[in-house]
């Protein structure tokens, strides 16, 4: 819970100060090559996450599919994913970075669509 609040805080910050910031909040891929409580508190995180920044202006909330990283069968995260449990390998970085490309390209779109919405049209 406490680091919901930490999250909700850096984000009502970085929105309110920094007005013209869009925030795009990454959830927190699974972690340790069994199931463990870490991860178990990480997937409460990540259920939370998304609850507390509804309605908090030009932000997002971008879930980590764990069943990118979790094998379904017995619950375990590989090394090549992962090579110690915790950071992603050269082949876990593409299984996270590729749908996050994609949500990051479609706030740029809807960023620029709103933008170019809100100046009008211009005068002849």
């Amino acid at each position: 819970m406490n680091n919901v609040c930490g999250f909700v805080v850096l984000q009502v910050f970085c929105t309110s100060v920094l007005m013209c910031w869009f925030v795009v909040t990454k959830g927190i891929p699974p972690r340790g090559q069994y199931p463990n409580p870490v991860r178990d508190r990480v997937a409460a995180t990540n259920a939370l996450l998304p609850e507390r920044l509804a309605g908090l202006p030009n932000t997002t909330f971008f879930n980590v599919d764990a069943s990118l990283f979790v094998n379904a069968s017995d619950g375990t995260i590989s090394h090549q994913d992962m090579y110690n449990y915790l950071h992603l390998s050269r082949t876990g970085i593409p299984k996270l970075a590729e749908p996050l490309l994609e949500e990051i390209e479609m706030v740029l779109k809807n960023f620029l669509t709103a933008d170019t919405a809100s100046l009008g049209e211009p005068d002849n």
